[in-house]
This record gives structure tokens, C-alpha cells and sequence, in this order.
């Protein structure tokens, strides 16, 4: 089972590709709004959740989390531009800007209520 963690703001977003018996392979996505031009940042932003959605291809239960609306609006994103892979969300939590250790803290016990839940 390929999960992931993915926290996602408006300016970044960090994968973190748990893996069973190893280390998770963390990457980090920059982009998002910039300016303040409306239109621009929105074209920002949908260019910035593009980018991450290509990054996530694979995945198979997916953790999101984020500050404020981020997490829903690139959940909004995927489920009109991809919507296989929104399916994989399995839980989305709020988290303003934990450190990796916190985010992966999360993760942990995220998951291990939710394969208690799933029965996998």
C-alpha cells in the first residue's frame, strides 16, 4: 500500500512517502500564490496544486493536512481535475505550519487508527 502524509499551504506543500521498515522520503513543493493580482494569484495557485498532483500520482491513501482552507481547496482541486487520486484521501486534519517530526507524528497516529478502523 503506497500512503502518504501531504501538507499543503497556498505558497508550499511537503510529501512525505511513508514506507514501511524505512525512512519516509520527504519532498517539498514550492509555488502557489505570489502578487496580488486576483487573477494571477488564482492562476498561481492552480499552477502550484497542478504540480503537486503530479508529484502525488501513485499514491493509494493519502493524509492531508494544512493550515486554514489550503487542504480543502486542493482537495476541491483534485476532485475536478483528478479525480482517482482524491479518492485516495483518506482523512484530512488541520495544522497551521508543523515541523517534519510533528507532521510525521501525525501521520503515525493517523494511520494507526485508521488501519485499526479499515481492518487492513
Amino acid at each position: 500500500m503506497s500512503a502518504a502524509v501531504v501538507w499543503v499551504s497556498h505558497q508550499e506543500a511537503k510529501v512525505f512517502r511513508l514506507l514501511v521498515d524505512q525512512k519516509p522520503l520527504a519532498e517539498k513543493i514550492e509555488g502557489g500564490s505570489q502578487g496580488h493580482n486576483q487573477n494571477r494569484k488564482q492562476h498561481d495557485v492552480e499552477k502550484f496544486f497542478h504540480t503537486l498532483a503530479l508529484r502525488m500520482e501513485g499514491l493509494e491513501e493519502i493524509l492531508l493536512i494544512g493550515p486554514g482552507t489550503a487542504k480543502q481547496e486542493f482537495r476541491h482541486y483534485l476532485e475536478k481535475h483528478k479525480a482517482a487520486l482524491a479518492k485516495c484521501i483518506v482523512g484530512m486534519e488541520s495544522a497551521d505550519h508543523p515541523t517534519d517530526n510533528q507532521i510525521l507524528a501525525l501521520s503515525r497516529k493517523f494511520f494507526h487508527t485508521y488501519d485499526l478502523y479499515s481492518g487492513t
